[in-house]
Formats: C-alpha cells, sequence, structure tokens
C-alpha cells in the first residue's frame, strides 16, 4: 500500500514506472481506485483481529450510518458493522455515488439528504455516523453548515484530514477531481468550516494516527471543540481502523458518550 500511495502522491508520471501501475489503469477514475484499495485489503477485511475484551450491548438500537472515504468501498466497514450488530446498534452503511470525488460541498448535500432516508426509516429523530478520512469531513461541513446537529447525536470521525492532508497538492492534478482539491491545506472549503464552532449538543470524536502516511501533519485531524483521540504508541495506519479492535473501543467510546 505505502508503493501505491508514493506513485499517487508524487507524479503522474511515476505511473508509468512501476509494475502496479496496470492495477490502475487510469488513476482519474474514482472507481479504478475502489477497486484497487477492496483488493489490497481483501484479506485484512475476512479476518480482523479478535475484541480482546468485547464490550457488552450498549447500542439500545441506536442507527450508526458508516461513511467511508474518498474511493472507499463501504464494504471495508463490513467487520465493524458486525461488531456494531453485535453490541447493540443498527449499522447502515452508506457509500457516496461519486465517491466524494465531485467536491466536499455536492456530497455534504447528499449525505443530509441520506441521513434525512435513514432518520425516516429508523423512526429515531437523531442518528449517529460513524465516517473515515474525507468522509469525516463531510459529515463535519454537513454537520456544522447544513443544520446536522439537528439529525446527529453522535460523530466519530477516524484519519480525517480536518484541515487538510499536505500530500493532496501533490496528488490533485494526477486525478484531477474537485474532493481533493478541497482537502488541500490551502482549501477555501476547510477555511469555511475552521470558521463555524462544534455544535454543542453533539459528541465529535476525532480519531487519528502518527502512523498514518495519507493524513499529513498528524494533527490535521484535530478538531477545536471534538475529543481528539491519538494513537501514536499503538500502530495503526490509514486503513487498519476499518477493522482494529482497539480502534472499535474508541468508536464505541464516541458513541456512547454525553455530548
Amino acid at each position: 500500500m505505502k508503493t501505491l500511495t508514493l506513485l499517487l502522491l508524487i507524479a503522474p508520471a511515476t505511473l508509468g514506472c512501476t509494475g502496479l501501475a496496470p492495477a490502475v489503469k487510469n488513476p482519474r477514475s474514482p472507481e479504478a481506485w475502489r477497486s484497487y484499495w477492496l483488493a489490497q485489503h481483501a484479506d485484512d477485511m475476512k479476518q480482523p483481529a479478535p475484541d480482546p475484551d468485547p464490550p457488552h450491548p450498549v447500542g439500545h438500537g441506536q442507527t450508526v450510518l458508516l461513511y467511508p472515504g474518498m474511493t472507499i468501498g463501504k464494504e471495508m466497514f463490513d467487520s465493524m458493522a458486525e461488531r456494531l450488530r453485535r453490541d447493540g446498534f443498527t449499522p447502515v452503511l452508506y457509500e457516496d455515488p461519486e465517491l466524494l470525488t465531485d467536491g466536499v460541498v455536492p456530497s455534504a448535500k447528499r449525505l443530509a439528504a441520506e441521513i434525512e432516508r435513514v432518520a425516516a426509516a429508523s423512526g429515531q429523530e437523531r442518528i449517529d455516523v460513524v465516517a473515515q478520512c474525507v468522509g469525516g469531513v463531510v459529515s463535519r461541513y454537513y454537520l456544522e453548515l447544513l443544520g446536522g446537529d439537528k439529525r446527529i447525536a453522535h460523530l466519530v470521525t477516524f484519519v480525517s484530514p480536518h484541515h487538510g492532508s499536505a500530500p493532496a497538492r501533490i496528488a490533485d492534478p494526477v486525478v484531477d477531481w474537485q474532493g481533493m482539491r478541497d482537502i488541500r491545506r490551502d482549501s477555501a472549503v476547510l477555511a469555511r468550516v475552521d470558521r463555524e464552532p462544534v455544535p454543542a449538543t453533539v459528541r465529535f470524536t476525532s480519531i487519528y494516527s502518527c502512523h498514518d502516511d495519507l493524513i499529513l501533519p498528524h494533527d490535521t485531524a484535530v478538531v477545536a471543540g471534538a475529543h481528539n483521540v491519538e494513537l501514536c504508541a499503538y500502530p495503526v495506519d490509514h486503513f487498519s481502523p476499518f477493522w482494529d479492535p482497539v480502534v472499535y473501543r474508541h468508536v464505541i467510546d464516541g458513541l456512547t458518550a454525553a455530548p
């Protein structure tokens, strides 16, 4: 995975100089990346590490929308969804139809519509959201700028570049997606989100890792007004939080804590 990360982030010309290039024949295709990530982590998804101390059922049927990041398939959330069902939650997997590549704002509007649909179907006025990477950025935009505090009780994000990621500047010309431009460190969209406070009625948890080679600097995930969880002594990278049992316990803490 680190090799592919370098291919994506260094320069377009690099894509033609390695044996991995055929795996993503069209680097501007979101679906090509989606397929690649799923293939790369197929074994991890099938055999997640067991919980050393499984929590007791604590969800009481609360609906949790699971929302993956840019070009990430919803299947990545399968093991977490199984754990949530075991622990009394009702997980719903949502994958953005554009895979978040057309920008934070249109993605947030689609997320708003999906949350309205899920809330109505569940009969719950407010649901919870667990979002990965750019999915967390979009969720924060919805929460702070589109009235999401009326529909979200708990928001948990992990490995999310809330203040932008430095490698996005280099990746931008490779993929040519508005979504990538929106997570640059100089992004006007992120600056707008930063001007808004986290609603006091929502419990917001941001989990991040010092071992993540895609989200740099690592403290870009730190959000004022949120409960920020730094994982540096514990080795998780950009993708392993999907199935890591220790990260899952932090997710549970975020879903059950009072605002």
